[in-house]
């Protein structure tokens, strides 16, 4: 998210700078072994900052949510790239300062530029599905709970509408005047003066 901020925050910067004739180019590398992303580090910090929360966050979020986010932590950290492939990235900053002809956007590694593109082609629900799947799956103790309490809700779709004539359209009503032929249209205001299409 913040890397994603970021890009967007270089590309309204670049378009700022540009009658100054300064540019502006994004590197966007991913995740890599370096000091920053070692597990043990990342843990002891995810318990420090779970210690200090408050013990309504923690009620909510619970233990057993935690365990998993840490598990979901070390996945992610597993699949990153050796040290020795950070040279893609200085490569790519040292091309943004000093090189002739610098691209607006560096994303180091064929790869990574590959599946970026793939991602993007990709429906919004599959995509959405695709990163979610890569997040904890155990849900929070609050909404486990509520789950165990409450039934889930019944798709208002399912429900047949015995008033309504079957195959019966709703016609789309807009709230604002209708101002045609130089005159104002008032708009239903009650659920009887809707009309059916058919």
């Amino acid at each position: 998210m913040s890397k994603h901020a970021t890009v967007s925050f270089g590309d309204g910067l670049r378009l700022e700078m540009q009658k100054w004739g300064i540019s502006v180019h994004t590197v966007e590398p991913t995740l890599y072994r370096t000091p920053i992303s070692q597990e043990g580090r990342i843990h002891s910090a995810l318990d420090r900052f779970w210690q200090e929360c408050s013990e309504d966050v923690k009620k909510s979020y619970g233990d057993e949510y935690i365990k998993d986010f840490k598990t979901t932590i070390s996945n992610h950290l597993n699949k990153a790239k050796p040290s020795e492939k950070i040279k893609e990235v200085i490569d790519d900053m040292v091309d943004a300062v000093a090189g002739n002809d610098p691209k607006t956007r560096y994303v180091p590694s064929v790869v990574t530029q590959i599946r970026a593109k793939l991602l993007s082609s990709l429906p919004e629900n599959l995509r959405d599905h695709f990163f979610l799947s890569s997040q904890p799956q155990t849900p929070p103790a609050y909404v486990a709970e509520r789950k165990k309490k409450q039934p889930s809700l019944v798709d208002p779709r399912s429900i047949v509408d015995k008033t309504r004539p079957p195959n019966a359209k709703l016609e789309r009503v807009f709230s604002m005047p209708n101002w045609g032929k130089n005159e104002m249209t008032p708009s239903p205001k009650t659920d009887a003066e809707l009309k059916f299409k058919f």
